[in-house]
């Protein structure tokens, strides 16, 4: 009998010992993860006076603005640092125009009203516009669907580079936009 429980222990031992050794087997590599699909900005070029047509205000100008601007702008529509998820923005957006936008006069209270018009967009489209603050946190500044002027107005309460998105309308949809009084 005491073979037995010798014979029975043993058993016991060697199982017990073979478990932690399973446990503290190595686990193959996770899988890498994907790399993110490029953005639908990758159409885009850093041509963006031409792009839109902002209101002719007394003291306000928009002006062109350089390559690596561009270059930061395609960073971030590849979600760099969350920028796609912190704003909000579709992954189908694309960059209609970014600029440079000053004014000489004195913002009033509630911020300066500016119309901005579109022109490499359709009616029905998607538009996001933002503006980059002094502090270089970016805001949006209006949001909307492009009627058939093509024209969105924008608050803007400083200036420096606006940035202006567009989400195709055949692509609204399937971002999950819904126009804001039918639900659409």
């Amino acid at each position: 009998m005491k073979r037995f429980y010798a014979l029975l222990l043993s058993v016991v031992l060697i199982v017990t010992l073979s478990l932690s050794a399973f446990a503290n087997s190595p686990k193959p590599p996770a899988p890498a993860p994907p790399a993110p699909a490029p953005s639908q900005a990758g159409t885009w070029s850093p041509g963006p006076v031409t792009a839109v047509s902002v209101a002719s205000l007394a003291g306000l100008t928009a002006t062109s603005m350089a390559d690596t601007f561009g270059n930061h702008v395609k960073d971030l529509l590849n979600n760099k640092d969350g920028f796609m998820d912190t704003y909000n923005i579709p992954a189908a957006a694309r960059v209609a125009a970014f600029f440079e936008l000053k004014f000489d006069g004195v913002i009033p209270p509630g911020g300066l009203l500016v119309p901005i018009t579109v022109n490499n967009a359709e009616p029905g489209d998607y538009v996001i516009v933002m503006h980059r603050r002094a502090d270089g946190i970016w805001e949006v500044v209006a949001r909307g669907f492009l009627g058939a002027d093509l024209t969105i107005v924008a608050t803007f309460t400083s200036f420096s580079p606006v940035l202006v998105l567009v989400v195709d309308a055949a692509d609204v949809a399937a971002a999950g936009i819904k126009a804001p009084k039918t639900g659409e």
